[in-house]
């Protein structure tokens, strides 16, 4: 087994069964996906693990300064 395989199988012993459940499900759609379907899936899973560290330039979605 390479060490990418072990470090995935580790990761997924921690989670959760609906995080479990959620992961094959976007596994199974992404492999059924056609490319442009891949594209926004792949868009999905980027934003998914980006950071909003404070507003950027203009209003604080929140407060409005």
């Amino acid at each position: 087994m390479s060490p990418k395989i072990a470090q995935f199988v580790k990761a997924l012993d921690t989670l959760t069964p609906q995080e479990r459940s959620e992961l094959f499900t976007f596994i199974n759609n992404r492999e059924k996906a056609t490319p442009n379907g891949r594209i926004i899936l792949n868009e999905e899973l980027r934003k998914a693990q980006t950071i909003n560290f404070a507003p950027g330039p203009g209003a604080c979605p929140t407060c409005g300064r």
